[in-house]
C-alpha cells in the first residue's frame, strides 16, 4: 500500500472513531444532575435509616462562648441519647413584618461556620443531627408569636421566608444533616399549601436529606402537606395534671451537677401514675390514628417542662417573675410520667413504622443555665437529669 492510501485510511479511521466518541458523550447520562439527588442513596446517608431518636434540642444564640456548646453537645452524648437538634433562629420585627434576617451577633443568629462546627462536632460524637430555623420577633405586639405571623403583603413574607429557609437548607446539606426542618409553628400559614409545596421542593433541590415540619401539639391536623415531607413534626407541649402534688417550694435543697442524685419526688405516687398514665394513654391513640391515617411516623420535637409551679399544667409557659419559685420536682414529674408511659413507644435506634413514632427530642440542653434554682427548662444539675439517664441506660439503675 503507498504512503498516501495508509494516510487516507488512518484519516478515515480517526473520523470514525471520534464520532463514536462523540455519540458517547452526547447519549443521556443515567447519573442524578445535582438537583435531583438519588433518594436511593439518600436513604443511606442523610437519614435515619428507619431508627428512632432520642435527644436533646439546642439553642444556639449566644455563640460568642461557643466552648459551652460544646460542653452541651458532650452532656447529650455522655447521657446516652443517639441525636442532637440544633435551634437556630432568624429574625423578623413583628407579626406583620415582611422583612427577614439573620443578624450575626451574640444573642441573635451564629455565623454559618459556627453551625457547621456545632453540628460536625455532635457527628463527630456519633449523634444523628437535625436541624431546626426557626422565627423570632424583636420587637413583638403584646403576645403575638410567631404563630401568628400576618404580614400585610404575604407574597413578600413567603418571598423572604424561601430565601432564608434555601440558605439553612444549604447549610444543612453541607454539613450532612439527617432531618431538616422547613418551620416550626407557623400556624397561621399552615393552610397556605400551594406556598408550602412550592418551599419544599425547591429545599429539596438543595438538601437532599429528610425533611419536617413542625406544628403544635394542638394544630397538628390543620397542614394538609404531611404528603410532602418525610415525617410529622410535633411540639408535644400537652397539658397534664398533677394530682396530689407536692408544694411547688419544696424539694432539695441542692443537686449535685452531674445529676447523679435522684430526689424522690421522681418516683409518682399510684394516684399520680393512674392520672399520667390515663393521659398519656389518650394522647398516644390520637397520634397514632394521625400517623396511620397520613402514613407518615411522628416524631415529637420538643418535649419538656420548665421548673416552675404551673410547669405540668402549661408546659409551654415559661414566663416568671423574680418571685416565683423554681420547682425542679415539677419538671422531674413531666419525665417520669414521659419515660413511664412512653417507653414501649419509643427507645434509641428502635425501628421506625409509618404509622408508629420517629422519636423524641427533649427540650432543652441548656448551655448556660441549671441546677436547683434554675426555673427554665435544662435538665442538668435537676433530677430530670438523672430520670433520662436511667430510662436510656437501665443497667444503671439501683
Amino acid at each position: 500500500m503507498s504512503y498516501t492510501s495508509r494516510y487516507w485510511l488512518y484519516f478515515a479511521l480517526g473520523l470514525y472513531l471520534l464520532s463514536i466518541a462523540g455519540t458517547i458523550l452526547t447519549s443521556p447520562s443515567t447519573t442524578p444532575t445535582p438537583d435531583r439527588p438519588d433518594t436511593n442513596n439518600i436513604q443511606t446517608t442523610q437519614s435515619l435509616k428507619q431508627k428512632q431518636v432520642v435527644g436533646f434540642s439546642l439553642n444556639v444564640h449566644y455563640t460568642d462562648q461557643l466552648p459551652k456548646y460544646f460542653r452541651a453537645i458532650d452532656r447529650v452524648a455522655d447521657l446516652g441519647c443517639n441525636s442532637l437538634q440544633i435551634l437556630t433562629p432568624a429574625f423578623q420585627t413583628h407579626g406583620a413584618s415582611t422583612q427577614i434576617s439573620i443578624p450575626h451577633k451574640p444573642g441573635r443568629s451564629p455565623h454559618s461556620d459556627q453551625l457547621l462546627k456545632l453540628l460536625r462536632y455532635a457527628q463527630k460524637r456519633h449523634l444523628k443531627t437535625l436541624l431546626m430555623p426557626t422565627i423570632l420577633f424583636t420587637d413583638p405586639r403584646g403576645n403575638e408569636w410567631r404563630g401568628k405571623i400576618s404580614p400585610q403583603n404575604w407574597n413578600a413574607w413567603w418571598q423572604q421566608y424561601t430565601t432564608t429557609m434555601i440558605h439553612f437548607a444549604k447549610l444543612a446539606q453541607q454539613a450532612r444533616v439527617n432531618v431538616f426542618c422547613v418551620g416550626s409553628e407557623l400556624l397561621t400559614t399552615e393552610r397556605q399549601t400551594t406556598r408550602w409545596t412550592q418551599l419544599i421542593a425547591k429545599i429539596r433541590n438543595v438538601y437532599h436529606g429528610q425533611l419536617i415540619y413542625s406544628t403544635n401539639w394542638d394544630h397538628y391536623h390543620v397542614p394538609t402537606f404531611w404528603n410532602q415531607l418525610d415525617y410529622i413534626g410535633i411540639s408535644g407541649y400537652w397539658s397534664l395534671p398533677a394530682p396530689g402534688s407536692p408544694d411547688p417550694g419544696s424539694g432539695p435543697s441542692e443537686i449535685e451537677d452531674d445529676g447523679d442524685h435522684l430526689d424522690q419526688i421522681s418516683n409518682l405516687s399510684p394516684a399520680q401514675h393512674t392520672a399520667f398514665a390515663k393521659r398519656w394513654q389518650s394522647i398516644q391513640q390520637t397520634l397514632q390514628a394521625f400517623a396511620t391515617q397520613t402514613g407518615k411516623p411522628i416524631l415529637i420535637t420538643e418535649l419538656g417542662y420548665p421548673c416552675l409551679p404551673w410547669g405540668l399544667k402549661d408546659p409551654w409557659n415559661y414566663i416568671h417573675d423574680a418571685k416565683t419559685p423554681a420547682t425542679p420536682n415539677v419538671q422531674a414529674m413531666g419525665y417520669r410520667a414521659f419515660t413511664d408511659n412512653w417507653q414501649h413507644l419509643i427507645k434509641p435506634n428502635r425501628p421506625i413504622t409509618a404509622d408508629g413514632f420517629a422519636g423524641v427530642m427533649f427540650y432543652t440542653s441548656d448551655p448556660y443555665n441549671g441546677g436547683p434554682k434554675d426555673p427554665g427548662y435544662g435538665v442538668w444539675g435537676k433530677p430530670a437529669q438523672t430520670i433520662v439517664k436511667q430510662w436510656l441506660n437501665p443497667q444503671t439503675n439501683p
